[in-house]
């Protein structure tokens, strides 16, 4: 990176804004804008005049970092978005992630703002040092990762997962799944996301939509109880008609997934109660694994626009589904075009080997659910379907 003086000036109409002064190779002196920083009032004092490092792309300014190693850089060009247009306007867009914007106690902002966002685990960049704004539109401040206004500042949350060995971290859950199963006792394949995933859309939140992240990498990962659900529910809809009934007195399903002594549904008539094939809890033999991405994940925003919001909330019934309404746009972070490693495994080498009454083993059942049914939310429109690779 070239070394340079970095300045922050007011304009004459009270805009602040931030330039490098620095000598080129040829020994003139020049003068560089940054444009994908809006300096704060705080910010004269301590950065006007100092020193500060800089990378320049093709004759423009991409990255700016301070004298205290805070690192401010110009957002890529955005892809063309494959559902509805989310960018707007020329406006530059910034990372939301700003240490002096969130609720954190004032030493914690202090230190945020010497460590360099990208070494931040991103779980907590998301939700722990969330961006708190004033949104205009409802006149209350609020948590905001996303935002876009043909006038106006306009930001997203970024994601770097360049320090991650995402391959390591896949041959590892692997060796240890096999330490504990045995080498014969585990079935494995990897997955692509045919378009996007959308994982743990309605967890608890500072923002009104959520992501599984995982606790310790802070990377996008889907849960194993998640694998286990769908592949379940998508063989008791193609294989037993949707009747949970009729799947709990098989004696193969019970083996694989376990069951319960009855199921008890409630119906208009009362309760009905259905034994299962042993009349007793019993645990199933498979074991699923959560399933890691091996390559770093594309984290995009995508959103829903509810148009009739007062329609769906009113319980008296009275408020129509009117085109008066005024929509409102919810932000959400997908993965998109991500390949993730799928493991399946047993107590029982015989288990993964077994068919149900469809023909299909557990691993043949794991690709069907995926490839038809998909994973996580909103699969009903498209996101969360894979494929294999």
């Amino acid at each position: 990176m070239e070394k340079g003086t970095l300045y922050i000036e007011k304009t004459k109409s009270g805009k602040l804004i931030a330039w490098i002064g620095f000598v080129k190779s040829d020994g003139k002196s020049a003068r560089i804008d940054v444009t994908f920083w809006a300096p704060k009032e705080e910010d004269i004092h301590k950065y006007n005049n100092t020193s500060c490092e800089f990378l320049r792309e093709k004759g423009t300014l991409i990255k700016v970092r301070t004298q205290d190693g805070v690192l401010y850089e110009k957002s890529p060009t955005p892809a063309m978005p494959r559902s509805g247009n989310l960018n707007m306007g020329g406006n530059s867009i910034q990372d939301s992630y700003d240490p002096v914007l969130t609720l954190l106690p004032a030493d914690t902002k202090e230190t945020l703002r010497r460590i360099n966002p990208d070494d931040i685990n991103f779980a907590l960049k998301w939700q722990k040092a969330a961006r708190y704004v004033e949104d205009q539109s409802s006149e209350k401040n609020k948590f905001m990762f996303f935002k876009r206004e043909r006038k106006g500042e306009n930001f997203e949350i970024r994601a770097n997962f360049d320090t991650i060995d995402f391959k390591q971290i896949a041959h590892r859950e692997l060796s240890n799944a096999k330490a504990i199963l045995g080498d014969n006792y585990i079935r494995e394949a990897v997955f692509r996301t045919q378009w996007r995933l959308v994982q743990g859309l309605g967890h608890e939140s500072v923002y009104e939509t959520s992501m599984t992240l995982h606790h310790i990498y802070g990377i996008p990962y889907i849960p194993a109880t998640s694998l286990k659900g769908v592949i379940r529910n998508w063989i008791i809809e193609t294989t037993y008609y949707g009747r949970e009934e009729e799947a709990l007195v098989d004696p193969r399903f019970c083996d694989w997934f376990g069951c319960p002594a009855e199921l008890v549904i409630d119906t208009k008539q009362g309760k009905k109660r259905y034994p299962s094939y042993y009349k007793e809890a019993r645990r199933g033999a498979l074991v699923f694994f959560d399933a890691y991405p091996i390559e770093p994940p594309r984290l995009r925003t995508d959103v829903m626009n509810p148009h009739y919001a007062p329609y769906y909330s009113d319980k008296t019934g009275k408020t129509p589904p009117a085109d008066y309404h005024q929509p409102i746009p919810v932000f959400f972070l997908t993965v998109e075009e991500t390949p993730f490693q799928f493991m399946v495994g047993s107590r029982k080498t015989e288990t993964l080997n077994q068919t149900l009454r469809n023909g299909m083993t557990i691993f043949d059942c794991l690709k069907y659910a995926l490839t038809e049914h998909g994973i996580g939310a909103k699969t009903s429109v498209g996101y969360g379907y894979m494929k294999p690779i």
